[in-house]
């Protein structure tokens, strides 16, 4: 078999993010650990840099590390890869590597070069659709000859820096797809910003043997926290948590054993904040409890009671005194874990002459909560919301067949463009009854068994033209799209529910084109059915 040598360019001017190479990953400067995973099963592995001054301390650090540096022009890669291989043999089977990236390994290496030699190819690369794999698990693999025939007939200064064009123009241009089935070519493990940086540096945070860890194990690492990143949106609504709520629960409340696995998988999955209140019966307490057993830090957004009234002959208790009341009994059940305080009813934050509302803006001040909102339930609400000084929250009802609140959304994003506010929506399935094929819940939002029909119909043909495997889906896609939505409010009664929400709110990203004609085309529908406070008991 020919000889393998790995070719890994690297340089220290990078133009977004000048010294990356140095930047430690795991306690290991990046370049050094790119080469010595890249070498992690025997490999010989070569580090290509420039002769300028700006990469001395690169080749130091690599001289130090050692491994093998080789130094030639800065803009002219293909010389410098050239250079480094003056030694070897035509029949050298080369593999081109980038010090930006640190996924290749050893393993993933042998790999592709056995890939390379199975089909008797020319070139190969891991770059491009079909693939399988995030972007920066990259190697392209030829022979040495094809590189030196490169290097004698290239002129054009592309093909010079970026090494490889001529041969892949020449020859047959090969993407392993040996990894399709990975389906993570939306993922990308390159560091080229600062942000890539961190994210890459993060990943590497608990590895032990961050040199040996393969890269499939890195790559699933990466799924896992694109995914959690995704989840992140997604705010687990508390009313199901203290209460049997939703017109399709027929399971009743999660017991206490339940709860616990149903709130450690939401947090390992990436849900973070759980949206309580003290109208939701034992919510709080039971957030509380659980979370402090499982001892994770989930973020708690509560309510204030609804049930705040003025002073009047008949109500004799001070308004703030129902106030700090309600706040004590909320900080006794959720302790440090309470970080958002809201209103659960905008007139609250009137009574008084705004006496509650100055009450929270006091608080955050003082640092005894993070943030203060208010929930509405109507579009003239949310405009009033808007106004409320100092409001970091906003939360209310959306979803696909709410038509009620487009003049209030557009003022809304003009808002946001020059504060921080934040919007938070829930009744995204209206409580169940857009995944409800029960003719008698809709009879209790007030439409009649034709009416009901059209609208289900509506729902099934506008998932399939969205591609949708339901209505569900549809449901979630269709707000998770909106581009003023902060924080989705998913009320869930059971792990497995969860799992499926979950599931199902990763696969489908609706286009603008979707969306205009879902808003263009969807039932005009009443008050009374799209406000289930106004629904028969």
């Amino acid at each position: 078999m020919s000889k393998i040598v790995c070719i890994l360019q690297a340089r220290t001017n990078s133009t977004r993010l000048p010294a990356k190479v140095l930047l430690p990953v795991a306690g290991i400067p990046l370049i050094v650990l790119a080469a010595k995973r890249a070498a992690n099963t025997g490999l010989e592995v070569v580090v290509a840099t420039s002769n300028q001054a700006s990469d001395d301390m690169l080749a130091s650090t690599l001289k130090l590390a050692n491994v093998n540096v080789v130094r030639g022009s800065l803009d002219n890669t293909l010389k410098r890869f050239v250079l480094a291989t003056e030694q070897y043999t035509d029949q050298t089977i080369i593999v081109r590597l980038t010090g930006d990236n640190v996924f290749p390994d050893g393993q993933f290496i042998d790999e592709l070069v056995d890939y390379y030699l199975q089909y008797s190819l020319d070139y190969v690369g891991t770059t491009g659709a079909g693939s399988g794999l995030p972007y920066g698990v990259s190697a392209e693999v030829f022979k040495l000859h094809h590189l030196r025939e490169a290097y004698h007939k290239v002129k054009d200064d592309y093909s010079k820096e970026h090494v490889t064009p001529f041969i892949y123009a020449t020859y047959e241009n090969h993407l392993c797809k040996k990894y399709r089935e990975l389906n993570m070519e939306s993922l990308s493990c390159t560091v080229d910003t600062l942000d890539d940086y961190l994210k890459i540096a993060a990943l590497f945070e608990d590895v032990s043997s961050p040199i040996d860890i393969s890269w499939l194990e890195l790559s699933e690492r990466l799924n896992k926290q694109a995914q959690a990143h995704k989840a992140s949106k997604i705010m687990l609504g508390g009313a199901q948590l203290g209460l049997d709520y939703g017109i399709n629960n027929q399971s009743g409340m999660m017991s206490v054993d339940e709860l616990n696995l149903f709130l450690n998988t939401a947090y390992e999955m990436g849900i973070k904040c759980i949206d309580s209140a003290q109208a939701y019966g034992e919510s709080e307490q039971r957030i509380g409890q659980c979370i402090r057993l499982i001892d994770k830090p989930f973020s708690i957004n509560t309510k204030l009671t609804p049930n705040l009234l003025p002073l009047t002959d008949i109500n004799k208790q001070p308004l703030i005194e129902q106030v700090k009341e309600s706040l004590a009994e909320s900080v006794y059940n959720l302790k440090e874990n309470l970080s958002s305080l809201m209103l659960h009813r905008l007139e609250h934050a009137y009574l008084d002459d705004g006496v509650v509302w100055q009450y929270l803006v006091n608080l955050k001040e003082q640092k005894e909560v993070l943030q203060i909102g208010i929930s509405v339930q109507t579009p003239e609400e949310l405009e009033r919301a808007l106004t409320l000084p100092q409001v970091d929250i906003i939360q209310m009802p959306f979803n696909v067949l709410d038509h009620r609140w487009d003049v209030a959304i557009n003022k809304t994003i003009e808002l946001k463009k020059q504060s921080a506010i934040s919007i938070h929506v829930r009744s995204v399935f209206l409580q169940g009854l857009l995944v409800s094929s029960d003719l008698m819940h809709w009879q209790k939002a007030h439409l009649n068994q034709q009416e009901a029909l059209d609208v289900l119909t509506w729902l099934d043909k506008m998932a399939q033209h969205c591609h949708c495997d339901s209505k569900q889906q549809l449901c979630l896609a269709y707000v998770n799209a909106q581009p003023w939505v902060d924080k989705i409010v998913l009320g869930i009664d059971s792990l497995p529910q969860l799992l499926n929400n979950l599931e199902t709110f990763h696969q489908i990203k609706l286009s603008k084109m979707q969306l205009n004609e879902i808003s263009k085309n969807k039932p005009m529908l009443d008050e009374k059915t799209l406000n289930p406070a106004l629904w028969e008991s």
